[in-house]
């Protein structure tokens, strides 16, 4: 089958001043910049490798602006650095890149014209001991408050603290943050559930605050449902290449090369990484793939990229390959790692996951891989053509196999609407953020920018008085934009009640505003591999979540005393993970307080007790529990485990569960 390459509209612009004299934007570069002053918020929408960057982030720093651009991994941030500063280059700005790992010139960044900052927890960290500031939050007050047209690049979660106040000096960073005209989120469509809820808030309360003025988003596969809702609670103007523009298109140029794909099924039980090595053996060839190697001596390129859904596929297929190819030849792109190893620089062949789908441009002719739903597709199929025709072969079940099979030849867009069909179960649950859990978690966020504020002794009352009053405001207006008002009301007479007669049934709403996050605050562990350990030599040590140590890990140990998880790599298969909880008097749905039950809670793994129980019972959680037969709407982004009352889920993952139960009871 024949992917047919793509091509963008040029026009002629005044506007642009390119090094290059015969540089010419592509239409929604242009279109961008034409209605900048026109329009509160800009949804565009291109394909991978069509110059999103410039659209987003040329018209503010060429009006002198300053902005916020939020990505959604750092990788994607370490990669927008580089991009931003050689658009820079090319469009003749004087800049100044505040790196963390080098000392601070001031020179430098007075004569700048624009200062570029990248902000996430490793480098606050980094900026504080330079600059010897006593927390997080007087290094962050620091760098923004610089009087230069700024853009600091960050993660949601970075934001998320900043508007929820989390760091100290967070008075004083507010006060910086109005001079920062921009809000630009990239990948959008990669958030769904909670994170979109959260996203979708943080939206409105920057523009009713006044922190930002106008915002763009940026997206590859746009959902008609989070259309809807962007359009609620913003002027939005969509603009994609495709849109009517008042300017002559005076050429066309390509932006994607044509693809050969190849389905290749995978049949229900079978190991999709036995297919994938077989397709490296037999089809492409690693005799093949290592002349590509030696004719293409470019640190920009790999001949070969597979990226696998599952981690501990991606594990696997790297140990088997290894008897094949030197370990040092694979690029390493995924979780259970030290994030270090990732690179593709110089490498045969580069194996990841998700952490592979964004921030990583490189030169490829060849792609094996899988994905679970329309966006990680897209995202990965982008991976390869950007540069040069390739090509794909796609890992999937029966019916896209039989679909795709029978087709010849498509044009991207026509593709593109076919995976859209093909993919149409998985959605992002945009729907979640007029829930009552998805209106309690925006919510829960106003109520913690209350408490730090109100619990500041610095603040007068009438301070004190007048943030309440204005975070109210936001939320009702908020929750009536979206069409969620009659979950609010439901909201404020559990509140009330609470509140009068101090119910301990809604005691789990206070847990929970406590420990809340914007992706989710269940337990992240730093884990010792012994086998990563041998695979390369000082980098055994790294984060994992609580349910793949769980139901993965080999030989687990767990030192209380040294709170030290120890594990030899990971099984193949998943171990029968149980948690037990003795709960009698429930309802499906409901929320509960973890430390009501802690004298009973345990988790076992294959019949035996996890010591790994104390982890989860060192903080406390909130819960709900649902019934088995919701497994079938629940896909990896829902994290549950299996108990005798059917699932259960933790904190923020619990509100939509829960959510779930209730749309499909």
């Amino acid at each position: 089958m024949k992917i047919e390459a793509y091509e963008v509209g040029q026009v002629e612009h005044e506007n642009f001043t390119h090094i290059e004299s015969d540089w010419k934007p592509y239409i929604h570069q242009a279109l961008i910049y034409d209605y900048w002053d026109k329009a509160e918020g800009f949804l565009v929408t291109t394909k991978t490798g069509s110059g999103k960057t410039i659209s987003a982030s040329y018209p503010i720093v060429s009006k002198g602006e300053s902005a916020f651009l939020v990505y959604p991994t750092n990788a994607l941030i370490d990669d927008q650095v580089s991009s931003i500063q050689q658009m820079l280059k090319e469009f003749k700005y004087n800049f100044y890149y505040y790196n963390p790992n080098e000392e601070y010139d001031n020179v430098k960044a007075n004569n700048a014209e624009v200062i570029l900052i990248k902000i996430d927890s490793d480098s606050l960290t980094k900026y504080q001991k330079e600059n010897r500031f006593s927390n997080k939050g007087k290094a962050l007050n620091y760098l923004v408050s610089t009087n230069k047209p700024t853009l600091l690049l960050t993660n949601p979660d970075t934001l998320f603290l900043i508007l929820a106040l989390r760091y100290s000096q967070g008075m004083e960073i507010w006060g910086h943050l109005s001079r920062f005209d921009t809000l630009v989120i990239d990948e959008f469509h990669l958030y769904g559930g909670i994170e979109l809820a959260h996203i979708l808030f943080m939206i409105e309360y920057s523009k009713e605050i006044g922190f930002f003025e106008k915002f763009v988003l940026l997206s590859a596969t746009p959902d008609s449902e989070i259309k809807e809702l962007l359009d609620s609670i913003l002027e939005i103007k969509t603009i994609n290449p495709d849109c009517d523009i008042d300017r002559e298109i005076v050429s066309q140029r390509k932006v994607a090369f044509p693809i050969e794909l190849t389905p290749s099924l995978i049949y229900r039980g079978k190991d999709v990484v036995s297919k994938a090595l077989k397709i490296v053996k037999n089809k492409i060839r690693i005799e093949h793939i290592t002349d590509l190697y030696c004719e293409n001596c470019n640190e920009d390129y790999v001949p070969l990229v597979v990226i696998f859904n599952s981690v501990i596929n991606a594990i696997r297929f790297e140990d088997r390959l290894a008897k094949i190819i030197d370990r040092d030849k694979m690029g390493i792109f995924r979780g259970l790692s030290d994030r270090s190893i990732r690179s593709f620089k110089n490498k045969l062949i580069v194996i990841g996951t998700s952490a592979i789908e964004v921030g990583i441009d490189f030169k490829c002719d060849y792609l094996i891989f899988e994905a679970g739903d329309k966006a990680s597709f897209m995202q990965r199929f982008g991976r390869i053509g950007r540069h040069a025709s390739g090509e794909t072969y796609l890992l999937c079940s029966h019916n896209v196999y039989q679909t795709l099979k029978e087709e010849e030849q498509l044009s991207r867009n026509q593709f593109e609407h076919l995976i859209n069909q093909l993919y149409s179960k998985v959605d992002a649950r945009p729907w979640f953020a007029k829930t009552f859990s998805g209106v309690f978690a925006v919510y829960a966020l106003t109520q913690r920018l209350v408490k730090l504020v109100t619990g500041d002794r610095n603040t007068i009352e009438e301070v004190n008085n007048e943030v309440k009053e204005t975070a109210n405001e936001i939320l009702t207006s908020y929750v009536e934009k979206i069409g969620a008002k009659r979950e609010y009301k439901r909201l404020q007479l559990m509140l009330k009640r609470l509140k009068k007669h101090k119910f301990e049934a809604f005691e789990w709403m206070t847990t929970y505003m406590k420990n809340m996050s914007f992706r989710s605050s269940l337990v992240n562990l730093e884990v010792f591999d012994v086998i990563e350990e041998e695979r390369r030599e000082g980098k055994g040590s790294y984060n994992a979540d609580l349910k793949t140590v769980l139901a993965r890990g080999k030989n687990l140990s767990y030192d209380v005393k040294e709170n030290k998880v120890t594990l030899a790599g990971y099984e193949s298969k998943y171990k029968d993970i149980e948690v037990f909880i003795n709960l009698y008097n429930f309802s499906y749905g409901s929320y509960n307080l973890l430390s009501n039950f802690s004298d009973t809670f345990s988790i076992e793994c294959d019949g035996q007790y996890s010591p790994l129980t104390n982890k989860l019972l060192e903080n406390d959680h909130i819960f709900t529990i649902v019934p088995q037969w919701v497994l079938q709407y629940v896909d990896w982004r829902i994290l549950t485990f299996k108990c005798l009352q059917g699932l259960i889920a933790f904190d923020e993952t619990a509100l939509l569960l829960s959510e779930v139960y209730e749309k499909y009871k």
